[in-house]
């Protein structure tokens, strides 16, 4: 496949961002003195923003997949990026699902 990857810096970087996010939010939810007051981490201001900026990166990454697959000839690697796309999707796709319905 001859696909390349824009602006790979800014991706990298974003990805370094979240992770880093996610590291400090965990840290800071295991600090808390009270279990009673403890949060879950998606229920705080950066934790939402954690998971808006995971939405627009696994849309970004299937968008990619997508463009992958419409230059590709061969039907096996075809096959390869549906699955992988697929795939990718439903695993990050599972923290936002599971976020909505502790808030309903």
């Amino acid at each position: 496949s001859s696909a390349v990857l824009p602006h790979r810096r800014v991706f990298l970087g974003a990805v370094a961002f979240v992770g880093g996010l996610n590291v400090l939010l965990e840290l800071h939810a295991e600090t808390a003195t009270d279990l009673s007051t403890k949060l879950y981490s998606y229920q705080s201001g950066p934790g939402l923003f954690s998971l808006i900026v995971k939405i627009f990166m696994t849309c970004w990454f299937c968008f990619q997949i997508r463009a992958a697959f419409d230059e590709e000839l061969q039907d096996v690697r075809k096959r390869y990026y549906k699955v992988l796309g697929i795939a990718f999707s439903a695993w990050s796709l599972h923290v936002p699902a599971a976020v909505l319905v502790c808030f309903i």
